[in-house]
């Protein structure tokens, strides 16, 4: 079971959810609550690649990691209602989990954008991706 904040949540949706499509941002975790998004508005993307920037987006991770905040994975958009992990994004995620192997899994929100709708579909990645249901909790402060 995966829980996420209220105000995480929000901020996925009005950050992604009104940009163009491959656009993306980090999640971090503590106490097993998804707490931290950081939308990556440098990043780059075409209309079928979310290229983040790596450096900045490291050095979030570090300033999570001494508030005691884990990085747990990507959130992104994907074109034409595509609202599973696409192959890339299992190459990307398994190549995360090698090169980071304190990480035991990762947590790969697709966001969909339709017609002023936007979906958020969840994801857990270990060998392979799997949806998983969340948990919207807390309000938004």
């Amino acid at each position: 079971m995966q829980y996420i904040t209220k105000k995480v949540y929000d901020s996925i949706l009005n950050t992604i959810g009104k940009s163009p499509i491959e656009s993306g941002g980090i999640l971090g975790e503590k106490d097993g609550i998804i707490c931290e998004f950081y939308f990556d508005e440098d990043a780059k993307h075409t209309k079928s690649n979310y290229i983040p920037n790596l450096s900045k987006l490291n050095k979030v991770i570090e300033e999570w990691q001494e508030n005691g905040v884990q990085f747990i994975g990507f959130a992104h958009s994907h074109p034409n209602e595509y609202n599973k992990p696409s192959l890339g994004d299992g190459l990307y995620a398994q190549k995360l989990l090698t090169c980071n192997p304190q990480l035991e899994r990762l947590i790969f929100p697709i966001v969909i954008i339709s017609l002023n709708n936007v979906q958020v579909f969840f994801y857990e990645f270990v060998n392979e991706f799997k949806p998983i249901n969340v948990y919207v909790i807390g309000e938004n402060k």
